[in-house]
């Protein structure tokens, strides 16, 4: 540690004195002591600084204050913007976040989207099994009785359920839209609000049994009775097959057309009447086959 020595005087008897500390000095001791010296007094071809004096100090007993040699004439170029630049910066960073937090945010709900699918599937295929421990295989389900009595022997008791609604308490503002323009789908819309089993399970879906004696479906809704409620965004259909619950599409769907069998990719993406682009009925079913993922082929 070099502690600086602050001279008095006049230039020359400054230089006397500095000179004499740093010959004082054993180049043993310290070996950067001359080197520091030498820097010291390169800077006496500056002007020495004015004398300043103490607050309470009388002219005649004023002294000279020299701050720390090395440092008093560095140079420090001090930054400043005018207020034009912060504003063109400012609205620079705005138009970047513009073009890209809707993308970001779109891809957010994207995944959490296919991560509530996903999850729902899993919990449906616990319960469908456990089911099946008790009835036996899915293709040995009667099909014939009601929506209530197939509810409650075949699906209520292997779920946690919350809350129940039939057709008086449920919300008769509750719709559901297609994909392709948010119309009315009257078609499936309608399904929902006929005699249909109405409840909520302990994650917050709001689940539809619809029975109709050819295929029993499970409507899913992963956001409860909120919105959207738009088919392939937040309304999902589900289908008891002979190898258990899938997503409507996957795999044989029984009682339909040779058209709705085993259906290739393609068709689940854009069939003439009914696909995943126009009613989103098939959405489940393509995410589950490109591996629980929104791609760009899915239409948002």
């Amino acid at each position: 540690i070099v502690r600086e020595r602050v001279y008095l005087g006049s230039p020359e008897t400054r230089k006397a004195r500095r000179q004499a500390d740093i010959g004082g000095c054993s180049p043993r001791k310290n070996k950067f002591l001359p080197l520091l010296g030498k820097v010291m007094m390169s800077f006496e071809q500056y002007p020495p600084l004015p004398s300043l004096t103490r607050e309470g100090e009388s002219n005649s007993s004023k002294r000279t204050y020299r701050p720390n040699v090395l440092t008093s004439y560095s140079l420090k170029k001090k930054a400043a913007f005018t207020l034009a630049e912060v504003l063109i910066t400012l609205g620079i960073i705005g138009v970047v976040a513009a073009m890209t937090i809707p993308s970001v945010f779109v891809n957010y709900q994207k995944k959490q989207t296919a991560v509530k699918v996903k999850q729902i599937y899993s919990i449906l295929q616990q319960g469908t099994k456990m089911s099946e421990i008790d009835n036996g295989s899915v293709s040995n389900w009667d099909t014939s009785v009601s929506n209530e009595v197939y509810y409650q022997q075949y699906i209520k008791p292997y779920y946690k359920v919350i809350k129940e609604y039939d057709s008086s308490s449920f919300p008769p503002d509750y719709h559901a839209f297609c994909k392709s323009d948010k119309r009315n789908c009257d078609d499936y819309a309608a399904i929902l609000h006929r005699d249909v089993k109405k409840f909520v399970i302990e994650n917050g879906n709001l689940l539809f049994v619809h029975n109709n004696g050819l295929t029993s479906l499970l409507v899913v809704d992963i956001n409860g009775l909120r919105g959207p409620n738009i088919w392939g965004r937040d309304l999902f259909i589900f289908s008891y097959e002979n190898e258990g619950v899938v997503p409507y599409g996957v795999g044989q769907i029984s009682g339909m057309s040779e058209a709705f069998v085993k259906a290739d990719k393609d068709y689940l993406l854009d069939g003439e009447t009914r696909s995943c682009q126009r009613d989103g009925v098939f959405c489940a079913a393509i995410m589950m086959l490109d591996g629980w993922e929104i791609t760009d082929e899915y239409k948002w």
